[in-house]
């Protein structure tokens, strides 16, 4: 395929570890599961960026987070999901462009349905990339963390914060929520948030 001069990951579907050239060519690694109508899809496609909290890499969301609901929702939505390592990845927003390029040279993704989702370490880069790059992106969460997005023509947030939580007080993600004029505020009780 490389020989003829194509891409052989344009439509490629299924569950594969990558590596993309964000900004100033930093090599960052990524995972993608694409359903096979997604991948194939001559109609646009949502595309979700899922970032994961510190300790964690571009596994979490797809194979531990709630046991992989993630992916699950993701082939039941027909949507593409991809999941850098948010170490290099937070970095810069300038990531964010490169990736979406990435994403945009192999898929029919739809620019009206690019979401971002985040917990902890990527909550915060999340917020970021809801306040640097509002208009292009239809909506944003984060959980257990991130900051208050000011942003004009900001995407709508969603905060989530945990009752017990003894790294990212309640309090603190609340507070962002009630700063960024299009948050919503929800709080899990004790037991349900890694559920």
């Amino acid at each position: 395929v490389l020989e003829r001069g194509r891409n052989p990951y344009v439509g490629q579907a299924g569950d594969a570890w990558r590596v993309f050239r964000g900004d100033k060519g930093v090599l960052i690694t990524f995972r993608l599961v694409a359903p096979s109508a997604a991948a194939t899809s001559r109609a646009s496609v949502p595309l979700v960026v899922v970032l994961h909290g510190a300790g964690g890499d571009e596994n979490m969301f797809i194979d531990a987070s709630g046991q992989g609901i993630v992916a699950s929702m993701g082939m039941a939505a027909n949507a593409i999901i991809v999941s850098p390592a948010v170490g290099a990845f937070g970095t810069t927003p300038a990531h964010f462009d490169s990736l979406l390029s990435v994403m945009r040279s192999e898929y029919r993704v739809n620019n009206a349905r690019i979401y971002v989702l985040g917990h902890s370490m990527g909550a915060g880069v999340a917020a970021q990339l809801a306040q640097t790059r509002p208009e292009q992106i239809a909506a944003a969460a984060c959980l257990a963390g991130g900051t208050a997005i000011t942003a004009a023509k900001a995407p709508p947030v969603l905060f989530i914060g945990a009752a017990l939580d003894p790294v990212m007080p309640a309090a603190t993600v609340k507070g962002a929520a009630s700063k960024s004029p299009t948050g919503t505020y929800r709080e899990l009780a004790p037991g349900s948030y890694t559920q």
